[in-house]
């Protein structure tokens, strides 16, 4: 009669306890701030463009990396004269410069798109986009040097997970371009 008694209890009381721990979480962040507030001032756009370097300068350590010495070792035992700068497309080390060089990418469609929306004077808009853009231009310059055709994203705004290559020609002519707009 106890167990039972018991496992009433249990019944009752497992329940309750989880019925009184639905509490609304629809709550305004406090700190998150969004691209539409902080884009005011001159200052601002300097903030977002010393971030990209941030990001250039770890890519070109893990290209430094990567490309060290006469010969590296590609993690996988295989050797390659690294003078010839044409790293192995399966190496763990390019996977990671990938990643990075995409990286700054949005970083830098980010702050294109956010200066852009921004209420800055445009001859500030143009020298802090012009910026970015030199710095998303060096980023395609390394990725279309290293794998040849790749996705290339122009904005922040992702529609889905999945881009289609760009032809090498294409993203040569937007690295063109790209430094073409830098020269405000």
């Amino acid at each position: 009669m106890k167990t039972f008694q018991k496992t009433i209890l249990r019944m009752t009381m497992v329940p309750a306890i989880f019925m009184t721990a639905c509490v609304s979480l629809d709550e305004e962040p406090l700190t998150f701030i969004t691209p539409e507030q902080f884009y005011q001032s001159e200052a601002d756009a300097n903030a977002s463009c010393l971030g990209l370097y941030s990001e250039l300068y770890h890519s070109r350590e893990i290209w430094v990396h990567t490309t060290r010495g006469v010969e590296a070792n590609n993690h996988d035992g295989r050797m390659r004269d690294a003078n010839l700068v044409e790293p192995l497309a399966t190496s763990d080390d390019m996977s990671t410069l990938w990643q990075s060089y995409y990286h700054l990418v949005r970083m830098c469609n980010s702050t294109i798109d956010g200066i852009s929306a921004s209420s800055l004077r445009d001859d500030i808009k143009a020298k802090y986009i012009g910026e970015a853009k030199a710095l998303r231009a060096s980023a395609y310059l390394r990725l279309a040097k290293n794998w040849g055709d790749v996705p290339m994203r122009l904005t922040s705004q992702v529609e889905d997970s999945y881009w289609e290559l760009s032809p090498m020609k294409d993203v040569y002519n937007q690295v063109f371009a790209d430094l073409n707009d830098a020269l405000y």
